[in-house]
């Protein structure tokens, strides 16, 4: 049996979420079944099981799904050190840990240590060394192209290279061209409080005015645009399509390394692509070269530029570019 679950925070089943997404594609891809806690959100799942009724000795894989650390409230989600305890027997027994490095921010973490931190009695003071010993056995599986630069641990000097971003796009749906006179906005930019870095890009290249949209920052320095609280993945499309442009950037390590959601969410959508040149200097992703002339950017200046060229024509030329992506 192989299996993905998640210590820290309930693995999840649905596909309303990027975590749900991420999850799901890799079960789909190698079979694997969701251990975690039953609750109301996942009580549909077929292949969810309860991590108290996992037979354990049968388990040869596990792909484990990481979490921040982030006791909200100092509380230790009561299932943590049981499936912790669970990973390390599985691992003793022989299964194949497989670690998913999908975000720079969630750094590869000793858990039996974090655990312990907040419930010393919950496990015991030998198992953090096992952990270690397990972390440092373990395979890790990456989108991009180094995995040092996302990730500079001694644990990841190693790691296969597995782009599960694509498989979650290949039954996405690309949009239909909306004409000019359909845009509720010209520059669109989505995306949580990350840090200044990304903020810095976003007061970098949004121009302050009515004419741009951001969603979910709340931070980002600018007087005079329209601002959305975070929506729902389901109603993400919505405000691409709905926009001419949409700012693709991310955290430092992602630059010139992984090919990110929102650049497959853009490149289907019916809003043109701005990528910052920092964020794919060798301009690797886009292949066509109209495109190339106008979706990558420098300046404020380039974004109005790329707004005031969107035509059917780049919408198509871009939807042949994310087709080329996923297959």
């Amino acid at each position: 049996m192989k299996i993905i679950t998640n210590i820290l925070n309930n693995i999840q089943c649905k596909r309303n979420n990027p975590a749900g997404l991420e999850a799901t594609t890799l079960a789909k891809m190698f079979d694997l079944k969701f251990v975690g806690k039953p609750n109301r959100n996942n009580k549909d799942c077929e292949d969810y099981i309860d991590y108290r009724e996992l037979n354990w000795k049968e388990v040869t894989e596990v792909y484990m799904y990481l979490s921040p650390v982030n006791f909200f409230g100092g509380v230790v989600q009561p299932q943590a050190p049981e499936i912790a305890m669970l990973v390390i027997k599985m691992w003793e027994n022989g299964a194949k840990i497989r670690i998913l490095a999908y975000d720079p921010k969630i750094k590869i973490t000793n858990y039996v240590t974090a655990i312990r931190s907040k419930l010393p009695n919950s496990i015991s003071a030998e198992k953090e060394v096992v952990f270690s010993n397990l972390l440092r056995d373990a395979e890790y599986l990456f989108p991009g192209k180094d995995i040092v630069k996302f990730w500079d641990s001694i644990y990841t000097q190693e790691f296969t290279h597995l782009d599960w971003f694509k498989e979650v796009f290949r039954d996405y749906p690309i949009s239909d061209f909306l004409p000019i006179e359909d845009k509720e906005s010209a520059f669109l930019y989505y995306g949580d409080n990350r840090g200044s870095y990304r903020q810095k890009q976003v007061r970098k290249f949004i121009p302050d005015n009515r004419s741009s949209l951001i969603i979910s920052m709340k931070n980002h320095g600018l007087d005079n645009v329209n601002f959305k609280k975070k929506v729902k993945h389901s109603e993400l499309k919505h405000h691409i399509d709905h926009s001419t442009t949409s700012l693709v950037i991310g955290d430092p390590e992602h630059e010139d390394n992984v090919i990110t959601f929102r650049v497959y969410e853009t490149l289907a959508s019916s809003a043109l692509a701005a990528i910052p040149r920092q964020f794919d200097p060798n301009m690797e992703i886009i292949q066509d070269e109209e495109l190339k002339k106008v979706c990558y950017i420098d300046t404020k200046e380039d974004l109005v530029r790329l707004a005031n060229s969107y035509s059917k024509d780049l919408i198509n030329r871009q939807h042949e570019e994310f087709r080329r992506l996923i297959s």
